[in-house]
C-alpha cells in the first residue's frame, strides 16, 4: 500500500468514525448527555459508567479476534463486516478517552475544593497584636474563623446520599457546604435567606 492509498484510507475511515459517532448519538442519547446510556448500564450493572463502556466495548473486541481467527484459518469477511466492527471499537475508545477526560476534570476540579487553606495565625484568632478581635474577611472558607461565634473552625458538611460509585462526582460531594462545629452556624441556611 502506498502512502497515498494509505491517506485516503485513513481520510475515509475518519469520515465513517465521525458520521458513525453522530449517527449512534441520535439513536442513542435521549437526553443532553453523551454518556447517558453507559451511566444507566453501570447504574444496572452496579459499575462504573467507564466499566459499563468497557464491557460493552469487549463484545467488539473478541468480534475482531473471531474475525482475525477466521482469516488466518483463510475464511473470508466481506470488507464491511471487518470496517463495522473496527470502527465500533474506534469509536468505543473515542468515547472512553471523552469520558475519561470529563471524570479527571470533575475530580480535579473536587479536590481543589477540598484543599484546606492554611489557618490564621493564633494571634488573629484570639485578638490582634492590639488586642482587637478578630471579625473575620467578608468569604467564608474551609478552615476559616466562624463569621457567626468568631473562635469555631468551618468545615464541610457531612456527605448524604453519595452516588459516587454510579457516577463520580456526585452533586452530594460536590454541593457540600460549611459549618461550624462549635456554635452550629450553617453556611446553607445563610444561602437560603
Amino acid at each position: 500500500m502506498t502512502k497515498d492509498d494509505f491517506n485516503k484510507q485513513l481520510d475515509g475511515i475518519i469520515e465513517i468514525v465521525k458520521s458513525t459517532l453522530m449517527v449512534k448519538q441520535g439513536d442513542y442519547v435521549p437526553a443532553d448527555n453523551r454518556m447517558s446510556q453507559f451511566i444507566r448500564a453501570g447504574e444496572a450493572l452496579r459499575c462504573t459508567p467507564a466499566r459499563a463502556l468497557v464491557g460493552m466495548m469487549q463484545k467488539h473486541d473478541t468480534t475482531l479476534l473471531d474475525y482475525v481467527d477466521m482469516l488466518e484459518q483463510g475464511k473470508l469477511m466481506t470488507i464491511q463486516r471487518w470496517r463495522e466492527v473496527l470502527i465500533d471499537g474506534i469509536n468505543y475508545r473515542i468515547m472512553l478517552l471523552a469520558m475519561i477526560e470529563e471524570l479527571n476534570a470533575s475530580l480535579r476540579a473536587q479536590q481543589e475544593a477540598m484543599e484546606k487553606p492554611a489557618a490564621p495565625a493564633e494571634d488573629e484568632v484570639d485578638g490582634g497584636p492590639e488586642g482587637e478581635e478578630f471579625m473575620g474577611d467578608e468569604s467564608v472558607e474551609e478552615g476559616g474563623v466562624c463569621p457567626l461565634c468568631h473562635t469555631g473552625r468551618l468545615e464541610l458538611e457531612p456527605v448524604e446520599n453519595c452516588t459516587c460509585h454510579i457516577a463520580p462526582p456526585c452533586s452530594a460531594c460536590m454541593d457540600r457546604m460549611l459549618i461550624c462545629p462549635d456554635c452550629g452556624w450553617s453556611q446553607r441556611e445563610e444561602v437560603g435567606k
